[in-house]
């Protein structure tokens, strides 16, 4: 398969420089019988997120050459043919259709939400949001030396004012890190033994100096969120955002069918029992 790979690639490369080109379909890059495989349609297929691009494409190329065979052969039995193969080919495209047109008609402008509307969804159904994990809104600051840590919880301490210590003169040239205030959980706060510390704290209780690898960590929470407790809007926003999209592709869905009814004549029928469309919605007529 390495060789195989190698030698596509080549082949690509070589058929990239123009030594075979058609002006009206693109640059061919493969033939099986009378099939053949452009440059342009093989990109398509291409996901350069997922390696190199000559990788991808000549991996393309290998597996298109591999189906086109067995669809040569294929072919040969009159499968194509197939009455039964004509159904499952036009409700395949009834069902691409649809779904390209749904991609359109619901999801092109239904995504569109306000942060006020974020919010006034979740006041009316914070109720319904709860936090998966335990969680710790957390102030951190990372600090060169023991020294330095420990004069800065002193100031918070005497002033419990955290942005002022920070900004202290004499402790500014120390702080390492400190990264915005923010909810942390078990997998998220490094290294393990922080989680630990900050779990044993209450909101607003400053910890001693911790040791870790790139200095001395001060810890501060600011809440904590208990797994299965209600979840705060900060923590919930997203989720919030999330079902508010769902919810509105789903209303649009049902008001399209609703009008789909209306304009178009359904009848169904049951043996040789002729019924009109009885799934009509009362709140669309």
């Amino acid at each position: 398969m390495k060789y195989r790979i190698v030698a596509i690639t080549g082949i690509v490369t070589l058929l990239m420089t123009g030594s075979c080109r058609e002006e009206h379909r693109g640059t061919i890059i493969a033939r099986v019988a009378d099939a053949e495989l452009t440059l342009e349609e093989a990109n398509e297929h291409i996901d350069t997120t997922q390696g190199p691009r000559d990788r991808q494409l000549a991996a393309y190329v290998t597996s298109w050459i591999d189906a086109e065979l067995i669809h040569q052969e294929a072919k040969l039995t009159k499968i194509d043919q197939s009455a039964a193969l004509d159904r499952r080919l036009r409700d395949l495209k009834r069902q691409f259709v649809n779904q390209e047109y749904l991609d359109r008609y619901l999801y092109a402008d239904s995504a569109v939400i306000t942060e006020q509307s974020v919010r006034e969804y979740y006041d009316a159904h914070h109720s319904e949001f709860f936090a998966r994990e335990d969680l710790v809104m957390l102030r951190l600051a990372v600090l060169g030396s023991r020294e330095m840590a420990s004069t800065f919880i002193s100031r918070l301490v005497r002033n419990a004012d955290w942005d002022a210590a920070v900004g202290d003169s004499a402790l500014r040239s120390s702080i390492i890190a400190l990264p915005p205030p923010k909810y942390y959980s078990r997998h998220t706060l490094f290294p393990p033994e922080l989680w630990k510390i900050a779990m044993t704290l209450d909101a607003n209780e400053t910890s001693f100096p911790v040791k870790i690898a790139a200095g001395y960590a001060v810890l501060q929470p600011l809440s904590i969120v208990r797994e299965g407790k209600p979840a705060p809007f900060d923590l919930a926003w997203e989720e919030v955002g999330q079902r508010m999209i769902v919810e509105n592709r789903r209303k649009k869905y049902e008001e399209l069918l609703g009008t789909l009814r209306k304009r178009y004549r359904v009848e169904l029928f049951t043996g040789a029992i002729r019924q009109s469309d009885t799934l009509r919605s009362d709140t669309h007529e």
